[in-house]
């Protein structure tokens, strides 16, 4: 598998103000055809390895989570965990945003390892020696804007093991928990992000006003795993 890379803004939505995003986004998605209900139901399972240090005991500093994701519903009915089409990742710590050019970078952007499975892809990394840590859900809508995928999404724990029926939103206590948007380019090479993250901050104006985009600070989407 060969490292590609790509580009991502975040920015959260207030309760009250989702109307307004997703009526935005229904314009910038041209013909897209959207009948204003949920389209993205992603669970995503973060695996760690089973043996946390190396035969001679030294600690390691370099591991890095596996993460399975798939849809589990496709519009009409629901999708079996052995049936999904699930894809193994991993992501690297992006970069932290640059101010040191004539152009500064204003985006997050990392490398990424993404392959899709096939088969018990529980067993396959079982064999590699991981276990599963922690599993949430995505749910919300997706629109396509030119190559950009835009996802706006509320996030829900998933209280027993891999069913996605038990799921929760992650915020409990609050009455109106805000949304989030999460705005990616297609994986691309190194060069290709100088294309992919000015595209992204064009579609970051257009949202101002009702959303602001923002980098992410690089250190807490670190995927390395933290051993005591």
């Amino acid at each position: 598998m060969t490292q590609q890379y790509q580009c991502f803004m975040h920015g959260l939505i207030p309760d009250r103000s989702l109307h307004h995003v997703l009526e935005r986004l229904v314009i910038l998605a041209g013909n897209f055809s959207w009948n204003g209900q949920p389209n993205l139901y992603e669970h995503e399972i973060v695996w760690h390895p089973i043996d946390k240090q190396p035969s001679d005991n030294r600690k390691r500093s370099d591991d890095l989570v596996m993460r399975l994701r798939a849809s589990f519903f496709d519009g009409t009915s629901f999708i079996k965990v052995k049936n999904r089409a699930w894809k193994l990742a991993q992501l690297n710590r992006p970069e932290a945003p640059s101010t040191m050019s004539d152009r500064p970078r204003t985006w997050n952007q990392r490398g990424i390892i993404e392959s899709d499975l096939e088969g018990d892809v529980f067993a396959y990394l079982d064999l590699l020696g991981y276990q599963p840590a922690f599993e949430f859900v995505r749910k919300g809508h997706q629109f396509p804007c030119d190559a950009l995928r835009v996802c706006v999404y509320q996030l829900y724990k998933i209280k027993t093991q891999h069913m996605v029926s038990s799921a929760t939103l992650l915020d409990e206590s609050s009455e109106t928990p805000p949304w989030i948007m999460e705005v990616t380019s297609p994986l691309t090479n190194a060069m290709g992000t100088a294309t992919m993250g000015p595209a992204i901050e064009r579609f970051a104006t257009f949202m101002r006003g009702v959303v602001d985009l923002i980098a992410v600070d690089h250190i807490a989407l670190d995927n390395k795993i933290k051993y005591s």
